[in-house]
């Protein structure tokens, strides 16, 4: 492990213990000398603001509790070689479900990662011809899924305009969205469809025009 990694675990050992941690033990399992267990401790508390104290009467080291109760977080992004390499693969997963899906908002994410990724000198450069997702007779996912989930999470109501594809015809609804299903390689809205007055299945890429309501 390097520096930023042992600083990562430390943090990951104190924060998940109700009792402090011998000196010992965490020399032991950080795998390193008592003088760089030290310097690490120093760095997390004044470099990085942990709330690290020494308990005499027990003997280690823990996180001393914040006034306010919260629980005290690395500033930044830290992630394990375990948690890149499967970061890395969710990632990869991610764009299978629709292209263009999450770019937008997962790209400042992913350069971060893949700072961290060449940081750590990890060998992820050939996730894309290691991992392969294979959809089947996958759909383009329209201009409505963001609106969609968002009324969805939200708990808004939708004014659809809907073409269904069995009946080839063009209706215009209030729905109420219940959920999300991405099935066989589609997406779908589940939702109590307030004309039909029942709850309903429809396909996402075939929603038209969908503000959101109060």
């Amino acid at each position: 492990m390097d520096k930023f990694e042992r600083i990562y675990e430390i943090d990951r050992i104190l924060a998940g213990r109700r009792t402090p941690i011998p000196l010992a033990e965490l020399r032991e399992r950080l795998g390193c000398s008592e003088a760089t267990v030290y310097r690490l401790i120093a760095a997390l508390r004044d470099h990085l603001g942990a709330p690290i104290e020494f308990d005499k009467e027990l003997g280690g080291y823990k996180y001393a509790p914040s006034p306010d109760g919260r629980a005290y977080t690395l500033p930044g992004l830290w992630f394990s070689a375990k948690e890149l390499q499967a970061l890395v693969v969710l990632q990869k997963l991610l764009s299978s479900l629709g292209p263009g899906l999450l770019e937008e908002y997962l790209a400042p994410i992913g350069k971060r990662i893949d700072e961290l990724i060449e940081h750590k000198r990890l060998r992820l450069s050939e996730v894309g011809a290691r991992i392969k997702p294979i959809t089947l007779a996958a759909r383009p996912l329209g201009a409505s899924f963001h609106v969609a989930a968002s009324a969805t999470l939200q708990r808004h109501q939708m004014r659809i305009r809907y073409h269904s594809r069995s009946k080839d015809e063009r209706t215009e609804r209030v729905v109420s969205p219940q959920r999300l299903i991405y099935y066989r390689d589609n997406w779908y809205l589940d939702a109590w469809d307030h004309l039909r007055e029942a709850l309903r299945s429809f396909s996402i890429d075939r929603i038209r025009g969908a503000p959101l309501l109060p």
